[in-house]
């Protein structure tokens, strides 16, 4: 006899990731929508994680454990995706957690409005304290008219530096299962950075109809023990790859042109950079870091953009790096990188970046 066909198919890769994933598959065991199945994709962890999946696939029919060789996150999704039997995916992410009555909402929301994408608020939650992450657009459904009226314009980017007007994340978004799919296919495993947004972007561009709730129904978990990352020396690499992406991507579908919002998205992307590569410890030397940030800042790109945009509106701190950017006042820009995080981040912050890490 073939099993009912489910609701929802809730994928979830996993990576590393035993400390937390027992309560992110209690989530959704947990949800008042029983008609699920969940999807774990274990993406060739090393730690206890695949085994914590296939004890919770032992005891609950509706679990399945799919093991593969590590092909990041985006390979995992996709492994996932292509398993789901329901007419409605969601992606979440397995550090993270649902409200009790995520699906279920989501779901009666996606039914009621004839929606082929349904997204919602968050909470983010950091080491001792959390924020409810709402998103800027109204509530409301959006057929194509309103998509090309309130919901496109923007997008990426919601007027303010920088905030996104549609959360890039796919893990705050129910996706009926014909429009996910091809948009998932359609992303290159090697992007790393701001994969999500060439998926739910996607997507959004060819829905004829969308629902923004303002229901708090997905938990981000946005902490870690250490201020040790696992260090991207490539990241700006990444960032091309993800620009370029999104251009072809806005230019593909033809629906609406998202030059001007992908543009923002690129000085966001080197103001993080930037940022990043002093707010972290790393094995590069000051001289490294100095050299990379050199050959971001003058990337023709980056800089025919920072010439071009309208800076009006932005807050001081985004302003004055774009226009440093423009003017080709690479240490200034350091040295106003360096001030600001030192003013954020307080006094420890300078003694600690200039000494690269020891392992």
């Amino acid at each position: 006899m073939t099993a009912r066909k489910p609701l929802v198919s809730v994928v979830v890769p996993v990576y590393n990731a035993s400390r937390f994933i027992a309560e992110c598959v209690q989530s959704v065991i947990d949800q008042t929508l029983k008609e699920f199945e969940l999807i774990l994709v274990d993406d060739g962890s090393t730690d206890k994680s695949g085994a914590i999946c296939d004890d919770f696939a032992e005891n609950d029919a509706r679990i399945t454990v799919i093991h593969q060789q590590n092909g990041g996150q985006t390979s995992a999704r996709k492994a996932g995706v292509a398993k789901a039997r329901a007419d409605y995916i969601m992606l979440i992410d397995a550090d993270d957690w649902l409200a009790k009555n995520a699906l279920e909402v989501l779901h009666a929301t996606a039914i009621k409005e004839k929606a082929e994408i349904v997204t919602c608020d968050s909470y983010f939650h950091f080491k001792n304290y959390k924020i409810v992450a709402a998103q800027p657009l109204p509530a409301g459904s959006f057929d194509k008219q309103g998509l090309m009226k309130t919901v496109y314009p923007r997008m990426l980017y919601s007027g303010r530096f920088f905030y996104f007007g549609i959360y890039a994340a796919m893990w705050n978004k129910l996706f009926r299962a014909d429009i996910l799919k091809p948009n998932l296919a359609a992303v290159d495993n090697k992007v790393k950075v701001g994969e999500d947004g060439l998926t739910s972007y996607g997507a959004f561009l060819d829905a004829e109809r969308v629902s923004i709730i303002h229901d708090r129904l997905y938990h981000y978990r946005n902490y870690n023990d250490s201020i040790t990352r696992s260090y991207v020396s490539e990241q700006f690499k990444s960032a091309q790859l993800l620009i370029a992406s999104l251009r072809e991507l806005s230019k593909k579908k033809g629906v609406y042109d998202l030059t001007t919002q992908i543009d923002y998205y690129l000085m966001y992307n080197v103001r993080s950079i930037f940022e990043e590569e002093f707010l972290y410890i790393t094995k590069r030397s000051l001289g490294q870091r100095l050299t990379y940030l050199k050959s971001v800042a003058k990337d023709a790109e980056v800089r025919r953009v920072a010439q071009s945009l309208d800076t009006t509106g932005l807050n001081r701190w985004s302003r004055r790096c774009i226009e440093l950017l423009a003017a080709g006042r690479f240490y200034r820009l350091i040295v106003a990188t360096l001030s600001h995080l030192a003013f954020r981040e307080g006094k420890a912050f300078v003694r600690r970046i200039l000494k690269p890490h020891r392992s």
